[in-house]
Order: C-alpha cells, then structure tokens, then sequence
C-alpha cells in the first residue's frame, strides 16, 4: 500500500479493522486480502467468463494463487 500511494495510486486498505475486531467468520472472510480478491475477479475471472464459465474461470484463478504463492507439492496435494 505504500508504493502505491507514493505513486500516487490510492488502493483500497485490507482488514479495515483489527483481527480481534471482526465478530464472525463472514465479516473476516470479506475483508481478507479484499484488493487482491477484487484484482483477481476483474483481472482473471471476468475476463475467461465468469459466471458463464465458472468452473474455467475458478479453476484459472485457482491456478494462478497456488503460482502466487510459490507452487510446491504440499499446496498442489492440499488443493486436491
């Protein structure tokens, strides 16, 4: 957030509150890493066709996690 806002780019914040502040499982969830869940639906899922195509479009954003955060045996058996 602090590159971006040098450059000038104003990105939306992620986890607005504090972890002992979130009251249920829903409220955690939504604010978990919003602006790189928000990238990868405008960026990935709607592009290959979202709704349309929605086991594409899950399985390719799914792909493109596990190489984000560094593809190894553990992360591929955890996913099956």
């Amino acid at each position: 957030r602090g590159w971006a806002l040098a450059d000038g780019i104003d990105p939306p914040e992620n986890m607005r509150r504090a972890l002992i502040n979130h009251y249920s499982i829903v409220e955690f969830w939504k604010s978990w890493h919003s602006s790189f869940n928000r990238w990868l639906v405008a960026y990935i899922y709607i592009p290959v066709g979202g709704r349309d195509r929605r086991v594409t479009a899950t399985f390719l954003v799914f792909c493109f996690v596990a190489y984000w955060h560094d593809v190894s045996p553990a992360l591929i058996a955890w996913g099956l």
